[in-house]
């Protein structure tokens, strides 16, 4: 037999036993009382309880058995109950958005109760769309929880807060759930230089700077990779930028020594975010190889003394 979040089973030689039953859709069945009409054993057999009554309003429950006859008891239940659902949520938004949950209490008891609703936990300001709910046996009602992420807040940042509704009518009756906040993660860089051009004899090392920022909300790295005919490299080939930071990086080219004058190279540069390599920016350099027309190259021989 049920009767609110309780089951009453009479179950032979192990008497009666009554199930918490409030949490039945997930499987979960607990024992909440019990009373052995049939001490002397417990083995399964065609003796002891035969059925039950639970539904008297003084709160008694009659047991009839095989052996002994009736029985008369009341067990100690609470007629108060409570759910909230569902059990846990959780949102992501921007720094500086309030974020809403929808939350339904239920009342799970037997008796008509009113029920304190606090939140507890949160370290971001968290308000409530009411505090306290009246309802009768198995009514329910929606309410709201804001949660406002903070303007400072970074990509990646949480919090928790925890909802609780109490019975008014008996403490001991609550439940609670889980709201998890979330900085939704944001990837970006800015990417710039002053001089895209130079000019240098054979031989000579250019040396070109780019100026970037992290557009993001995040910490991240980011890979610095250049493509050149003539021999380039980046300086350094990584850099990890923390939110709004700025940073500086080089690229050096080498104007090979055979260059002629006007001979020049196209350098790209790529730097791309770690974090999500969708994210990138390229430049375009030039350099320029500048031979004096009216310079001669002498060579000197190079001589070797025998024996050395």
């Amino acid at each position: 037999y049920t009767k609110g979040n309780y089951v009453y089973e009479a179950n032979y030689r192990s008497g009666l036993r009554i199930l918490d039953i409030s949490d039945v859709a997930n499987a979960n069945l607990s024992e909440a009382a019990f009373f052995d009409t049939y001490p002397a054993s417990n083995t399964a057999a065609f003796s002891g309880a035969w059925s039950t009554y639970p539904y008297f309003d003084s709160g008694v429950v009659i047991i009839s058995d095989i052996n002994s006859g009736l029985f008369i008891v009341r067990p100690t239940l609470s007629d108060y109950g409570v759910n909230l659902s569902p059990g846990e949520q959780s949102q992501t938004g921007m720094a500086g958005e309030t974020l809403t949950y929808t939350v339904t209490l239920e009342n799970s008891g037997i008796l008509s109760d009113t029920y304190a609703i606090d939140v507890s936990g949160a370290g971001w300001s968290t308000n409530v769309s009411t505090d306290t709910v009246w309802l009768d046996v198995g009514d329910s009602i929606d309410f709201t929880v804001s949660v406002m992420i903070p303007g400072e807040a970074l990509g990646g940042e949480m919090d928790t807060a925890t909802v609780t509704a109490v019975s008014q009518n008996d403490s001991s009756i609550s439940d609670s759930i889980t709201l998890n906040s979330s900085v939704e993660v944001i990837y970006g860089l800015a990417l710039t230089a002053q001089t895209l051009s130079q000019n240098g004899m054979p031989g000579a090392t250019l040396t070109y700077t780019m100026y970037l920022t992290n557009t993001g909300n995040v910490t991240d790295t980011y890979d610095v990779v250049v493509d050149s005919i003539w021999e380039a490299a980046p300086i350094p080939g990584s850099i990890t930028l923390a939110s709004a930071q700025d940073g500086m990086a080089q690229m050096t080219v080498t104007v090979p020594l055979t260059a002629t004058n006007g001979a020049n190279d196209t350098i790209t540069v790529t730097v791309t975010s770690q974090g999500d390599n969708a994210f990138f920016e390229v430049l375009t350099f030039t350099a320029v190889a500048l031979v004096d027309e009216d310079t001669y190259v002498i060579y000197l021989p190079v001589i070797i003394k025998p024996g050395e």
